[in-house]
């Protein structure tokens, strides 16, 4: 049985084909609705990569669950979460609003109220606009991780049967009657998705359960019967026998390098791509119309400017934040 706290480079390559996903559904479908470009008729097949965001869903189920495994307490957890997402977000918000304000990308200015309100994260469940379009899965992510916490201060994970019921139930009474309350505060749009995830770790790493296969096809049943579409419902499905297949060890041949270094650099990635991406694609453009020169320059600037990220400021202060005393207070 693989070790749960190495690094497994299927959940990389995973992060890498979600991240190319988002990035190719922006760089051709998203850039042509909002910038008048005619797209190719072969790109159509990118129109639904923003499903690669319900992807870094299911993982993100998986990997805060592996998390918990080692860091049960949730103040530990929670700065842990802490150095994993603001400080990146952070350096990465301020490079958008820089590149913004610099090139003036048409219908991307916000209020300097509004960019203050997004170094919280928070700005999708307040309703303030995004610096960048990618950031509205952020607060989604935010609110699983309070949950967490949440269910670490109560010493509630061991009742995850009863929560995970409870949540499925809110997610599909909100898809019927529509619960009065803002879903962010109960991460109802999305919740079957993190529950998968953490279902799939149980399986993979925990002693496994008839009853954890019983949650998991009902967080795919419930999700995809409330799905836009015949083909998002065929992705999400796909979602999960993927999964299925990771962990049953029989997906190590998807962990090559390419994915894999798309893997890591793949939060900054998410977080720089879209209007600096679109800020190029206008330069691009105004020297040629070669469609495969406009979609692969910004792919490639924004893959470097993530790895320099990663490299060289998401890493060292990551390893400089978890090496603080107030982390080893906790340990």
């Amino acid at each position: 049985m693989t070790n749960p706290h190495n690094r497994l480079t299927v959940l990389d390559a995973f992060r890498g084909i979600a991240a190319l996903a988002v990035v190719l559904y922006h760089y051709t479908i998203r850039y042509s609705l909002l910038y008048d470009f005619e797209t190719p008729s072969f790109m159509q097949v990118f129109k639904y990569g923003y499903l690669g965001v319900h992807l870094f869903f299911i993982i993100s189920g998986f990997v805060i669950f592996m998390t918990i495994q080692k860091n049960n307490t949730p103040l530990l957890f929670l700065y842990k979460r802490f150095t994993r997402l603001y400080p990146t977000y952070w350096i990465c918000l301020i490079v958008t609003l820089l590149a913004v304000s610099i090139f003036s990308l048409t219908g991307r200015h916000i209020s300097i109220t509004a960019s203050l309100i997004n170094f919280s994260m928070f700005q999708e469940a307040l309703n303030i606009p995004h610096v960048d379009g990618s950031y509205w899965s952020l607060t989604i992510e935010l609110f699983f991780y309070l949950q967490i916490a949440f269910l670490l201060a109560l010493k509630s994970i061991k009742h995850l049967y009863y929560w995970a019921t409870l949540f499925l139930l809110l997610f599909i009474s909100n898809k019927i009657i529509h619960i009065p309350l803002k879903s962010f505060y109960l991460n109802l749009h999305y919740s079957p998705l993190f529950l998968a995830g953490i279902f799939f770790y149980k399986l993979k790493f925990l002693k496994t359960k008839w009853i954890d296969h019983i949650f998991i096809i009902c967080c795919l049943i419930s999700y995809v019967f409330f799905s836009k579409s015949h083909a998002e419902q065929i992705i999400i499905t796909l979602f999960f026998i993927l999964f299925y297949f990771f962990v049953y060890n029989k997906l190590e041949f998807i962990g090559i390098k390419p994915l894999l270094f798309l893997g890591e650099i793949s939060y900054a990635l998410y977080l720089l791509h879209q209007n600096i991406g679109y800020i190029i694609m206008n330069v691009v453009r105004d020297y040629t119309n070669n469609y495969s020169i406009v979609l692969l320059t910004p792919i490639f600037f924004s893959i470097i400017l993530a790895w320099l990220v990663t490299k060289y400021a998401e890493r060292p202060l990551m390893k400089t934040l978890r090496n603080t005393s107030l982390l080893k207070l906790y340990k």
